[in-house]
């Protein structure tokens, strides 16, 4: 481990090369530069001392050009790096950081850095730093940085070694590198720029380097949910970001198929040699580990091990950089296409059109209901609960009956059943309670949950019923707490228990006992809803902040009678235990699925982690364009940010991604008055369009407690909300009848709608933050679709309002792979499955852009028609 990249020791000696004439960059005399370039971006490297300052000087990236679009990112002010150093003893030895302050130029006596290249390593550029004194310690910190233009893809890659020398308390805890201080782009000084971050299922910042971030990368105590807002995997679901505007772009990812913690952040900072300039910072925090002790290694030998880091020898990933033209599609197009040819194991089994190792019925399910039973701890009646669940089933299925009649066998949904647990006092278990041992069903459940899968004659099946397990923690005066501290709780840089929220001790699945004891939970739950030879539960869906990636120090510990280290063999602080966990996690419910004579035991997961899509349905949060006091989540939304489905562009067509619509009863508390009645609400189901054009798998909360005046069964509630449900089984019924598309298909860029006349489009009121917003959108919301086995373009449409309506939709051949010099037609789907040609409607795909329509969707509420409408672009 302690082992130096042997091209970078054989140079560390060399003299400097510069490249280019000595020069001033904005308070910075230039004494070498290096650039090192490719036919699609070039890359200068400049060291220099500050002007005026005759001792110190600085080293880092000066520019980066778009070769092609003629663009500079001037990153002057650019640390590249920043190393977090902690002792064991934080009172003593107080976290520092090298460089200290955001957009610090690093400034060290010149004579202390070298700017050269590797001899080894071409077109490469070396940066070194040498004896930076540590405050607080005569320890000396060395930095080596390498970037080098990778020949087979053109892409810049970014390797740091970091280690300490002599003696002291700190070790190094946190590096974050690249770190850039970017400009705004063009001469508009940053007002039409934008910031992708795949942050709660994707968000992009509009003008970042005014509005910033409005949320700390990390919280002090490391003690709260959101001390991992911006960690991978987690809130953070993949590990790129993107800041462009439409005529050049910076691109920017972690190249790790290992699912290693990380976090991925960016604000606006003022650079400290030139505090009235404002600058975009963005960088990628890594986090050192040590191995778990195999040996009894102490605390101090594991502190001593962490006085080194190396991204690519500690870690095994390097990070790269890019340029590009596009926006945040185009991004995201980047990233699927390195997941899919570096081997990455999230997508090893392939997309679900191919998928064999999920039930078929399962991937194309047409919509699922969460079945919320009375919140008391009193038995419920099964025969009269299913009865009622039956009624809703009939209410959406009178729907498919209407517009898809031959789909009888594709329209059963999947069933979450929430409040289904009582403790031994009686209480019931509550989402936010933790993943303490499961108690037995409360008395009728069990019963419940056999006459809902097995219906009477002419009743409605559902495909699987899932328990709701929340994996928060556990509660911290649990009886079990004990057992907990000692095996599986999570512990902070000062091995202090991590907790996790609302009385929680946050639980570790790097902790082999409690993936076992979780196992075991969901087991038992299993085993109590068997009635008439068959389980009631299939399916367990796995909710809570235990989906984050925290760091665990667990293995530091070295009292036996604080912590049992074999419970805990994972490497200590950063890792991918996490990862790991789950993975354990699911191949342990398979083999107990198995145990039990189980058909099949699917796994549900609250976020969407890019590393679990092999082994769980992610879920992530339903947040679109505008966000709105209804969504869950939409508190932990940044300033100035949309909301985009980075979820839909890189994984749709290998998971099933389900959502749920805003409830009627949030809808009523939010937005209902004396002047804003229900019945002119259109939010719910302007959410639901948006949703189900993104392939969405709609999920609606039926409630049998205080929620159930407007969220109860369908069939019992008022005309306007009866309405929605409807909207929401024609949704269901779309997606089975166009499953090529929204199950199946790979995700293209939408299509632009334009309505027909001003009638076309319907005021629709926001509240954010209770601030009002009334925005006018199209009546029809529509999406485009690759069919990955006919191959063919399909565009689906849907109106969600209450009036028929017509619009025309823009797109561009080259985005949909259409042929140049291949005349194309437009076919429109008819319900019993055959293709009409639409007559009239021919183009070429050399063209730039083509409009074509308009097109007509009939209104949900007239039935004489669906309100969709699909069609497929193919051949002439």
């Amino acid at each position: 481990m302690k082992t130096f990249h042997s091209t970078v020791a054989r140079g560390i000696a060399a003299a400097a090369l510069a490249i280019g004439l000595a020069g001033e960059a904005r308070g910075i005399v230039v004494f070498d530069r290096i650039r090192i370039e490719n036919s699609r971006q070039q890359l200068t490297f400049m060291r220099g001392k500050r002007r005026n300052a005759d001792a110190l000087g600085g080293m880092g990236l000066q520019s980066v050009r778009d070769l092609t679009s003629g663009a500079r990112f001037d990153t002057i002010y650019s640390p590249l790096f920043q190393v977090e150093l902690r002792g064991l003893d934080p009172t003593a030895a107080p976290t520092v950081r090298v460089p200290e302050g955001a957009l610090n130029f690093t400034l060290l006596p010149i004579e202390q850095t070298a700017l050269d290249v590797d001899p080894l390593v071409p077109n490469s550029a070396r940066l070194t730093w040498t004896d930076v004194p540590v405050p607080n310690s005569t320890q000396l910190l060395q930095v080596v940085v390498e970037v080098y233009l990778r020949s087979t893809d053109g892409k810049a890659v970014w390797n740091i070694w970091s280690w300490l020398t002599g003696d002291g308390p700190y070790a190094i805890h946190i590096v974050r590198f690249p770190y850039f201080g970017l400009n705004g782009i063009g001469a508009d000084g940053g007002e039409d720029d934008d910031f992708l971050i795949p942050f709660t299922s994707g968000q992009v910042v509009r003008n970042p380097i005014a509005v910033g971030n409005s949320f700390p990368e990390r919280v002090p105590d490391e003690d709260s949910a959101s001390d991992a807002y911006f960690t991978y995997p987690g809130s953070v679901m993949s590990q790129f970001m993107a800041y462009y505007d439409a005529t050049a772009g910076f691109y920017m990812q972690a190249e790790d198929t290992s699912g290693r913690v990380k976090n991925l952040y960016f604000d606006k900072a003022h650079p400290v040699i030139n505090p009235n300039a404002t600058r975009l910072m963005t960088y990628f925090t890594h986090f050192n580990t040590a191995p778990a002790p195999t040996n009894g290694e102490s605390t101090a030998q594991i502190h001593g091990e962490m006085t080194y880091f190396s991204l690519g020898d500690v870690l095994g990933y390097t990070v790269s950089t890019d340029v590009f033209t596009g926006d945040w599609f185009d991004a995201a197009s980047l990233y699927r296409q390195w997941v899919q040819s570096s081997g990455a194991p999230w997508v090893s089994r392939g997309p679900l059109a191919t998928r064999t190792d999920l039930p078929f019925r399962i991937k194309d399910t047409a919509y699922a209901l969460r079945w919320q039973l009375p919140d008391v701890p009193d038995a419920i009646d099964p025969a009269a609960e299913a009865d009622k669940m039956q009624h809703a089933l009939a209410f959406y299925d009178s729907f498919r009956q209407l517009w898809n009649p031959g789909n009888i066998a594709d329209f059963v949904p999947l069933s979450l059943i929430s409040h289904a647990q009582t403790d031994s006092a009686g209480r019931v278990i509550d989402i936010g309670d933790g993943d303490d041992y499961a108690e037995p069903l409360r008395p009728g459940v069990a019963e419940f949950l056999y006459f809902v899968q097995h219906p009477p004659p002419l009743g409605l099946p559902v495909r699987a019923v899932a328990l709701n397990r929340d994996t928060s923690g556990i509660r911290a005066d649990s009886p079990n707490a004990a057992d907990v501290l000692l095996n599986g709780a999570m512990r902070k840089p000062d091995l202090t228990p991590a907790s996790g929220g609302a009385g929680l001790l946050r639980t570790c699945l790097g902790s082999s006992w409690l993936v076992n004891r979780r196992t075991q939970i969901v087991q038992d739950t299993i085993i109590h809803s068997y009635f008439g030879g068959s389980p009631g539960f299939t399916m367990a869906a796995l909710t809570g902040t235990g989906n984050f990636g925290f760091n665990c120090y667990a293995p530091m510990q070295d009292d036996p009678a604080v912590v049992d280290r074999a419970r805990h063999m994972h490497d200590v602080g950063g890792g991918n235990y996490l990862r790991n966990g789950w993975l354990q996690l699911a191949a342990n419910m398979d083999a107990m699925a198995a145990t039990l004579h189980i058909p099949f035991i699917i796994l549900g997961m609250e976020h969407t982690p890019e590393t679990f899509i092999n082994e769980y349905i992610l879920v992530g949060r339903s947040l679109c364009e505008p966000f709105d006091d209804t969504q869950s989540g939409v508190g932990r939304t940044l300033a100035g940010a949309v909301p985009v489905p980075l979820f839909k562009v890189l994984y749709h067509d290998y998971n099933l991604w389900p959502a749920n619509p805003p409830m009627t009863s949030d809808i009523v508390a939010e937005y209902v008055d004396e002047t804003h009645p229900l019945a002119d609400n259109l939010l719910a189901r302007f959410r639901m369009a948006q949703l189900g054009m993104q392939g969405r798998l709609l999920k609606y909360r039926l409630s049998q407690d205080d929620d159930a005046t407007y969220d109860g069964s369908p069939e019992t509630l008022p005309p306007e909300v009866q309405d929605e449900h409807a909207y929401f089984a024609a949704i269901a019924t779309l997606r089975v009848f166009a499953d090529q598309y929204l199950v199946f298909g790979q995700a293209l860029r939408d299509p632009v709608v334009v309505p027909t006349t001003p009638d076309d489009s319907t005021p629709i009121r926001f509240l954010r933050l209770g601030a009002e917003t009334i925005v006018d959108e199209p009546r029809i919301v529509a999406s485009a679709w690759q069919d990955l086995v006919g191959n063919d373009v399909g565009l689906v449409f849907t109106n969600f309002t209450p009036r028929v309506s017509q619009c025309s939709f823009t797109f561009r051949p080259s985005d949909y792979s259409l042929a140049p010099g291949v005349v194309y037609k437009l076919q429109f789907a008819e319900l019993d499955g055959s293709w009409t040609d639409v007559s009239g409607v021919v183009f070429d795909g050399s063209q730039g852009s083509v409009t074509l329509g308009p097109i007509t969707v009939a209104a949900m509420d007239d039935f004489v028609a669906p309100p969709w409408s699909v069609y497929r672009i193919v051949p002439m």
